[in-house]
């Protein structure tokens, strides 16, 4: 494992580099620029894959992707009003852009803002059925805004793909909305089973981990 993770580090190197080398000979080369942040953004090196996606956005500022790569580094820096703006300007030139679209509804629906994050979530859903986080988001949202029904709908779809418990819970409440009490105490102990089960392979795996010769 060590030495896999020594050729990891090797290649990362070798690779950083040759785009310092591609940059030094041609520095206007917005395609080196993209690749030297995104290959940051692999490396959790946030603050440099910005800087690198900034440059590429002033060079091309029309060029599809990089105003949410910008957006999507800014939240997850919680810097929720630049992502914002990001986002928009991505969606301005490709309005079908799934993740742009999920990400611009969360961070409304974070702000307390269901009516207006439902288009943007719906959107997503609509471009990608398979954004498990997107559709509990979109139940979330069609809670908050009291359409129970909708809510419910959507539920159906993510309780299936619910591993933590998270969906069943938000289910048992809408349940509980809707007066459905039975059904809700049903629900409920879906989600404390799988909550348990969760619990107990976290605890399994840290065994393991602290037996392992040191």
């Amino acid at each position: 494992l060590q030495a896999k993770y020594l050729l990891a580090r090797t290649y990362q190197c070798i690779s950083l580099s040759t785009l310092a080398q591609l940059l030094e000979t041609f520095p206007d080369s917005y395609p080196a620029h993209k690749l030297l942040a995104e290959t940051y953004e692999s490396s959790d090196e946030d603050e440099k894959a910005l800087s690198e996606y900034k440059t590429v956005e002033k060079m091309v500022p029309n060029l599809p992707g990089v105003h949410f790569s910008v957006g999507n580094l800014l939240l997850k820096m919680n810097q929720q009003e630049g992502a914002i703006e990001e986002l928009a300007l991505e969606l301005r030139l490709n309005s079908d852009h799934a993740e742009a679209n999920a990400e611009m509804g969360q961070i409304l629906l974070d702000r307390a803002k269901p009516s207006e994050a439902i288009p943007y979530l719906e959107k997503a859903v609509q471009l990608d059925p398979d954004r498990w986080a997107t559709l509990s988001q979109l139940a979330k949202a069609y809670y908050k805004q009291k359409e129970f029904s909708k809510a419910e709908a959507v539920l159906h779809q993510t309780v299936q793909h619910d591993t933590d418990g998270s969906a069943h819970y938000q289910l048992a409440m809408v349940y509980r909305a809707l007066g459905r009490t039975e059904a809700a105490k049903e629900q409920l102990e879906m989600s404390r089973k799988l909550k348990l089960a969760g619990l107990s392979h976290s605890v399994t795996e840290m065994t393991t981990i602290d037996s392992l010769p040191q």
